[in-house]
């Protein structure tokens, strides 16, 4: 096991077995100290430091998994990349990614979403009724393939 997936499942022990829920997500960023916010936004979510602190700020129009996966987006940047507590530092996405950080973030939320075992007992007439779900797939796939997920 890779020491970032090391890292991932010391806060979240069952990491690509089972969901992450909200609750797991707010347990997480109460025990790292994390600031979370909701407010209006431009974009789904951004991280920051601001005067030493780690802060995430999440889109207050998103909701349900929308809201969820912005969250896990932001906590993988808290996690693996910006150390200490200088400031000077935003990650927020607006559109198509172009940093590698993105793509990983990214995929940590997807496979928070849908973990392997939950993607293996999906029946095809499932993403036949939601194409939120299809697309969910695609992208669940995709991980698997980048990074062995």
């Amino acid at each position: 096991m890779n020491l970032s997936l090391m890292k991932i499942r010391s806060i979240f022990p069952h990491f690509n077995e089972q969901r992450i829920t909200a609750e797991d997500f707010w347990r997480a960023a109460r025990d790292a100290e994390l600031i979370v916010r909701q407010v209006p936004l431009a974009v789904d979510g951004f991280y920051t430091i601001y005067r030493g602190k780690h802060v995430v700020l999440l889109n207050s129009r998103l909701k349900s998994v929308a809201w969820l996966r912005a969250a896990l987006h932001e906590f993988h940047h808290y996690m693996f990349d910006v150390p200490g507590t200088d400031g000077g530092y935003t990650f927020y996405r607006s559109g198509e990614f172009t940093d590698r950080r993105e793509h990983r973030a990214e995929a940590f939320a997807v496979v928070g979403l849908m973990p392997w075992p939950e993607l293996e007992r999906l029946r095809s007439a499932d993403m036949y009724i939601s194409p939120w779900l299809t697309k969910l797939v695609k992208e669940r796939l995709w991980v698997r393939r980048e990074f062995g997920l």
